[in-house]
């Protein structure tokens, strides 16, 4: 993100409610390494997965990853 976006903090861990239930994220990244990286982690042999991802798989990672990472930025944000 700091490559992305500069040096500019957009970060910002949410907090939940004692109280209420909080909402529970079904999917989401374990880890902040977008589809490119998992891609050049393949190719390396750093990362082995059981299957063969095609195009569709990355692609749906992908919009997973920059949903999730959107999810934790700082509502209001302006160039």
């Amino acid at each position: 993100m700091k490559s992305t976006f500069g040096g500019i903090s957009l970060f910002q861990a949410r907090s939940w409610s004692k109280e209420g239930e909080g909402v529970h994220e079904c999917i989401r990244p374990t880890l902040p390494i977008t589809a490119d990286m998992i891609i050049k982690m393949l190719q390396t042999g750093e990362l082995i997965i059981p299957i063969k991802f095609t195009r569709k798989h990355f692609a749906i990672y992908q919009m997973i990853f920059k949903r999730f990472i959107a999810s934790q930025m700082k509502e209001n944000f302006s160039y």
